[in-house]
């Protein structure tokens, strides 16, 4: 991987980095091209150029995302749950206020 970032103002292109990967179908070394622009304050576009791109898919790797999903105190690990239907979804007692006091519901957060 090379490429140089940049720290200004304003829109611009902040990295350019090329990735270099193997192609196990035709066996060979290939490079694609990821370009970081900013384009304001907490606003990132990441653009990949590449005369052979086909689809892929930047992520991390399972034990970068297992690693993620366990360190998640008790909390965390209720709003994050991979496993609920749908994914995401939490269900709560919450407190609802009426004229003649507080009651408690069960409501499903996605």
């Amino acid at each position: 991987m090379s490429g140089g970032c940049s720290q200004d103002e304003g829109v611009y292109k902040v990295c350019d980095v090329v990735i270099t990967y193997k192609n196990l179908k035709e066996d060979k070394d290939e490079n694609f091209q990821l370009e970081v622009w900013n384009l304001g304050p907490g606003d990132v576009v990441v653009v990949a150029k590449s005369d052979n791109y086909a689809g892929y898919r930047i992520r991390p790797n399972k034990d970068i995302i297992d690693e993620f999903f366990n360190s998640l105190d008790g909390f965390e690990k209720v709003i994050l749950n991979k496993k609920s239907v749908p994914m995401y979804t939490a269900t709560f007692n919450t407190p609802f206020a009426t004229d003649d006091g507080y009651y408690y519901k069960k409501e499903k957060y996605t």
